[in-house]
């Protein structure tokens, strides 16, 4: 017969307190615990972490013990990141170029309209990517903004 959770989660918060750990990605002491009802709040050097009992079990697997000789260097806050940049807008000139020049070798011979269809698609997809590129730019700029 296996023992109630709570004996299971005290056995096992025991084990982990004044231990050091990462715990997303970052080094944590486990100072102590505390259970109030249905909920566990686990007081750690960092931030601490409150679930309910029946889900703590599952969260404290995700702290992986560590010892303090072998964690990584902590990166200060106010490091300057580099941001990164959109590196396809020198591109769209030569793409205008090229739809330019497919304009022009249609209306001059009619002949080559189902080529310029396979290179107008090949514009379109590099269009999307740039366009996918722009968010991905856009959403870590925002992330450095928010450190």
């Amino acid at each position: 017969m296996s023992k109630p959770l709570e004996v299971r989660l005290e056995d096992r918060l025991r084990t982990m307190k004044d231990k050091t750990f990462l715990y997303n990605s970052y080094p944590v002491k486990v100072l102590s615990y505390k259970f109030d009802g249905e909920y566990c709040t686990v007081v750690t050097s960092g931030p601490w972490v409150t679930r309910p009992n029946v889900q703590l079990l599952k969260v404290l697997d995700e702290f992986l013990e560590t010892d303090e000789e072998t964690l990584p260097a902590v990166v200060s806050q106010n490091v300057e990141y580099e941001r990164p940049k959109v590196e396809m807008l020198g591109s769209f000139k030569q793409l205008t170029d090229i739809l330019m020049e497919n304009i022009k070798k249609v209306q001059e011979d009619k002949g080559y309209v189902d080529q310029a269809q396979q290179v107008s698609q090949s514009v379109k997809m590099i269009v999307e990517l740039a366009k996918t590129e722009i968010e991905a730019v856009k959403a870590v700029n925002e992330i450095v903004r928010n450190r």
